[in-house]
């Protein structure tokens, strides 16, 4: 699960959970610190593979649309 929050105070940090199956609750939450400025980030779509990231951010001073990508 990929969202965005205003809990380490910021306007918006993208942060991460995972869980081992459907019947278990989300833990392991961790902020994506590569992904988060102090502006507004929003993740919109993660690939199957979670290999591409697609994000909303307003960084630049208007808001663009970002892919990060992992190996």
């Amino acid at each position: 699960l990929y969202w965005s929050s205003t809990r380490g105070g910021d306007a918006g940090n993208v942060y991460r959970a995972t869980r081992a199956s459907l019947s278990d609750p989300f833990a392991d939450v961790v902020e994506l610190g590569g992904l988060t400025s102090t502006s507004i980030d929003a993740p919109s779509w993660i690939s199957v593979d979670g290999c591409r990231l697609y994000m909303s951010s307003d960084r630049s001073g208007q808001p663009h649309v970002y892919l990060a990508t992992s190996p």
